[in-house]
């Protein structure tokens, strides 16, 4: 079956929103295409977060910090909330050093040159007197999906351990619609809204996903590949059999009987 010469256009598009339609598709293919893209864009695309945290007097997640307006379940919630954009392969350390009556954010985070803070305006926590202090560190890692803190190494004196969302894609809707070709309506077009953390475009998420599923498939159909048709061998022409043609040959005449004297 010969694939359609379809098209992919970006109906709109900011740092955290995209819009795509693909057409035409035949029917039956927005579907396929779309489950699989969701899929992947959700689960598969690298990103970074925060995966371990310690805060300077704090032991486990369930208590309160003096001075400080949000429990630490919050704190932790809000932390694990920052994106970030990376150079380098990490792990990287940050730390948070804050004292006296103010709002902390994400601003305020002091990461190394390779580490960039994608929403500096989060708020993290609410200092409420002068006397107030947060001092805290903690570890940002790079990785795929969702991996949960049961997974991490565990005995770290004070570190209290994240679940990690490492995907930049925060959600992933499509639909299909009814498209033509010519007379034919027996097609459909694929549209693909895509929303991220702004650590990425939209349109960059859509094309990663896409690799991701092509390099899976090439595999699949290299490890089958399709049977060579060989030539059929051209029948021998068959040459007319000559007719032989008898030769006619002239009656015999009869011998007139000799009329003898009577």
């Amino acid at each position: 079956m010969e694939p359609l010469d379809f098209e992919i256009k970006t109906e709109k598009e900011t740092a955290g929103l995209g819009r795509f339609v693909i057409e035409p598709l035949m029917e039956g293919y927005g579907i396929t295409m779309g489950t699989a893209l969701r899929r992947v864009l959700l689960s598969s695309l690298p990103g970074a977060a925060v995966a371990e945290i310690r805060i300077q007097g704090v032991t486990h997640p369930f208590t309160t910090i003096k001075g400080i307006k949000e429990d630490v379940v919050e704190l932790l919630l809000n932390l694990k909330k920052i994106r970030f954009t990376l150079k380098g392969e990490g792990p990287f350390e940050g730390t948070i050093e804050e004292k006296g009556k103010k709002t902390i954010t994400a601003g305020d985070l002091k990461v190394s040159s390779e580490v960039n803070v994608a929403n500096p305006d989060l708020k993290i926590a609410t200092l409420t007197d002068r006397d107030s202090k947060l001092s805290l560190s903690l570890v940002i890692e790079k990785g795929i999906g969702y991996k949960p803190s049961e997974e991490r190494e565990r005995g770290k004196v004070g570190a209290i351990p994240l679940d990690s969302i490492f995907s930049p894609v925060l959600k992933v809707a499509f639909w299909t619609e009814g498209a033509r070709v010519g007379r034919k309506t027996n097609f459909e077009r694929l549209v693909l809204e895509i929303t991220t953390d702004e650590t990425i475009k939209p349109s960059r998420a859509l094309g990663q996903a896409a690799e991701i599923l092509r390099t899976h498939l090439d595999r699949v159909a290299a490890s089958f590949p399709p049977a060579k048709v060989s030539a059929q061998p051209k029948a021998a022409a068959v040459k007319p059999k000559n007719k032989t043609t008898k030769k006619r040959t002239a009656p015999k005449k009869k011998k007139e009987a000799s009329k003898g004297a009577r």
